[in-house]
């Protein structure tokens, strides 16, 4: 609830954002929604009260009219102008009739007509239309369309550019359209259908609920809803769903995703009895034509309170009473429709402060991918339960770079000249906060759309954009090392948006890549040498490994390209690292073997180096699966098994160990878990070896066993042992591959 410093029964939003409220003329203020702060006004030169009002193209507020508390009449002459930039008000020219109670509405160039209103008594209603000029100051009558029309009527402007009542705030009445043109009056619909509060919802489209009504009235509101179609021919009021409450005295507003609130209201037509409030809130679909009931208010709401929606979608209701023997509420409230905790809100970055009808125009969003509608509303002007000059549409856009590119009205038949809110709305209905536009009277430019000169040559884009009705902008030249020097890099604005005919398009055209000296980095560490490439504006590319004798490890041994070439920046400089001396290669130092049944021991074996690899290979018959192993000892060395396989009836087994100093005359022995089957030992010293890099087992029933074996260096020595458990075969070896020893039943090479 926030207190108001009087009862808002006047409300407008101005361009600045903020709300102008006013009770009489003397209670004029101005609220900023966004620090809470309220501005009070000097006083205007009349008694504001029960005006009728309208925005000027500029954004200034024109009130006409209002109440004459001298007693000379009724209404009054008056009109005042309020400045939101100076917060402040100037005296307009004064009408030729006196009007309490009439309708202000913008003409789709700019003007403002006066219609209705009381001059000296309640029946004593000014028939002839008044025209405001603000270009030259001067109103002027339209007699030959004088027709007398109830108070405030609910005055729209249709997309043929005609005018359309189609109600009033204080007694139902006919549907009737005011062609100016030719100063005629015509019957839409001759059945007189109730309505306390209208708003047109697309162009052309209208909506109005509950009863028309007055403190002189009595009896129960209605519930009931009608919308009209006038793009349709013979178009007439249907039906729509009807409210949850019946309502007199309701405010319509509509949200930027197309739905529209009503607010306040009572269930008597008199208004005045806060008893008979009506407090919750309900929206109504276009979509389905039903109404949902949200949230109630506070406090009542009844006659002369207000709905106006606020830039970041929210909706401030104030007002209610300011009249003899009724309850005055000086406060107000700010309702949150349901879009605003449905996830998180897109935003608007920047969109152009004025733009022209039909013309496109960017809305920079980093939430372009996810907007589904684009909503333009009017800012609001509201009394008496009539939002004067409310309208919403949706405008055509398409996605671009960084945002949207949105078509803005064709004319001013559909948003006469002026200041609107600008809303985007993505896939979940959920609104931005509103950006203000400013619609300029001016006719809308040719448009074409621009094509894509990208990769295209300098004369190419020349001839491409001049053909589309263009003209070539400003030409800027960068370097690229994708795009060929003379052809366009990218151009602004981008391919397939629609911009006015004439327009400049501006184009980056490449000069080519930027050479750089490749720097020489042979002899570098691989650290230096990546700093100094990337230094000189090249990337390091692909690094290898070699070994060298001369070249220490961790310094390049060569580069490509080599120093001192010339390149594109950016280029890839290839380095061969070296990995310092080649390991030395392995070499066979003494091989021994021997066959024979039970514990076998070799011949005698003599290395000529310390450091030497014995590796001792051994194969065994055995009475059954698993159950023979062997151990190999001798030479004096501790001996290791790596790899056994004895799955069927035998075991073949590699045993390794390392002799620290030369082997003189030793001898390795094989001993056998289960004594008395045929074996056979082969040993071999290996120099130079690295050791066992990788070793695997197999066995098999029927067929020879494979393995897969991955080597871990260059230069390996490859050796297997294989033992036949069930009869002697002898062994075939494939290319490259040689037999060190084989026994069947007697050695075999």
């Amino acid at each position: 609830m926030i207190n108001w410093p009087a009862v808002g029964v006047h409300s407008h939003l101005l361009n600045t954002g903020r709300v102008l409220t006013w009770q009489t003329g003397s209670q004029a203020t101005v609220f900023d929604p966004a620090t809470g702060a309220f501005n009070a006004l000097p006083n205007p030169w009349a008694d504001l009260l029960c005006s009728g009002h309208a925005f000027l193209p500029d954004g200034r507020l024109v009130s006409i009219g209002g109440w004459d508390r001298s007693g000379a009449g009724l209404g009054l002459t008056e009109v005042d102008i309020f400045d939101p930039s100076t917060q402040s008000w100037i005296r307009g020219r004064p009408m030729a009739n006196r009007r309490w109670y009439p309708t202000a509405t913008r003409l789709p160039d700019g003007r403002i007509i006066a219609l209705s209103g009381a001059r000296n008594s309640l029946t004593d209603i000014v028939t002839t239309p008044e025209i405001y000029d603000p270009a030259t100051d001067t109103w002027t009558s339209r007699t030959a369309a004088a027709k007398s029309i109830p108070l405030y009527p609910f005055m729209f402007v249709l997309p043929d550019g005609r005018l359309i009542q189609v109600g009033n705030s204080e007694v139902a009445s006919r549907t009737q359209v005011l062609d100016l043109a030719a100063n005629t009056w015509t019957t839409i619909d001759n059945r007189v259908i109730d309505g306390g509060s209208a708003v047109q919802f697309s162009p052309g489209k209208f909506m109005k609920a509950g009863s028309a009504a007055d403190s002189g009235n009595s009896g129960v509101s209605s519930s009931t809803a009608f919308t009209l179609d006038m793009n349709q021919p013979g178009a007439t009021w249907q039906p729509t769903g009807s409210m949850a409450f019946p309502r007199s005295f309701l405010n319509l507003t509509m949200l930027p995703d197309g739905t529209t609130l009503v607010t306040g209201g009572g269930t008597d037509k008199s208004a005045f009895v806060d008893a008979n409030a009506v407090r919750p809130a309900e929206l109504w679909s276009p979509a389905i034509g039903a109404w949902t009931t949200m949230a109630s208010m506070v406090t009542p709401r009844l006659y002369h309170s207000t709905a106006q929606l606020l830039p970041d979608a929210r909706v401030l209701v104030a007002g209610g009473g300011s009249d003899a023997g009724v309850t005055d509420h000086a406060t107000a409230e700010i309702f949150s429709p349901p879009y605003l905790f449905k996830g998180p809100r897109p935003s608007i970055t920047s969109v152009p402060a004025s733009i022209a009808y039909g013309a496109p125009f960017t809305v920079s969003t980093p939430d372009n991918a996810s907007i589904a509608s684009v909503a333009l509303i009017a800012t609001g002007s509201v009394t008496h339960a009539f939002n004067q000059n409310q309208a919403f549409q949706t405008l055509p856009f398409q996605v671009v770079a960084d945002g949207i590119s949105v078509t803005a009205p064709p004319s001013g038949n559909y948003a006469p000249p002026g200041y609107y809110m600008l809303f985007i709305v993505n896939g979940s209905g959920v609104p931005s906060v509103a950006a203000f536009v400013n619609i300029s009277g001016a006719a809308a430019p040719a448009t074409v759309v621009v094509p894509n000169v990208v990769n295209a040559t300098q004369a190419a884009a020349t001839t491409a954009i001049t053909g589309a009705g263009l003209a070539v902008g400003a030409v800027t030249t960068a370097t690229s090392t994708t795009v060929p020097a003379g052809s366009v890099i990218s151009q602004n604005p981008i391919a397939g948006v629609q911009v006015a005919k004439g327009s400049a398009v501006a184009l980056v055209v490449s000069s080519g890549s930027v050479l750089v000296t490749v720097p020489n980095v042979v002899n570098a560490t691989q650290a230096a040498a990546t700093s100094t490439i990337t230094g000189a504006g090249l990337v390091v590319g692909t690094v290898t490994t070699s070994s060298s004798t001369t070249v220490p490890a961790g310094t390049v041994i060569s580069q490509n390209p080599i120093g001192g070439a010339q390149v594109a920046s950016g280029t890839a400089v290839a380095l061969v690292v070296s990995s310092g001396p080649p390991s030395p290669s392995a070499v066979v130092d003494a091989t021994v073997f021997v066959d024979g049944r039970g514990t076998i021991v070799t011949p005698a074996i003599t290395t000529t180096a310390p450091g030497d690899l014995l590796v001792a290979f051994a194969a065994s018959d055995g009475p059954s699966s698993g159950s023979q192993t062997l151990t190999v000892s001798g030479a004096g060395l501790t001996w290791t098994m790596r790899q056994r396989a004895n799955t069927r009836l035998g075991t073949a087994e590699i045993w390794t160990a390392t002799a620290a100093s030369a082997l003189a005359n030793a001898t390795v022995a094989s001993a056998q878990t289960t004594d008395g089957f045929d074996q056979s030992l082969t040993v071999v010293a290996f120099r130079s070896a690295g050791g066992v890099g990788a070793g695997v087992a197999a066995g098999a029933t029927a067929s020879a066993p494979s393995v897969s074996l991955t080597t871990t260096r260059a230069g390996s020595l490859v050796y297997g042992v294989g033992n036949d458990w069930d009869k002697a075969i002898a062994r075939v070896v494939g290319a490259g591959q040689a037999i060190v020893h084989q026994w069947v039943d007697s050695p075999v090479g």
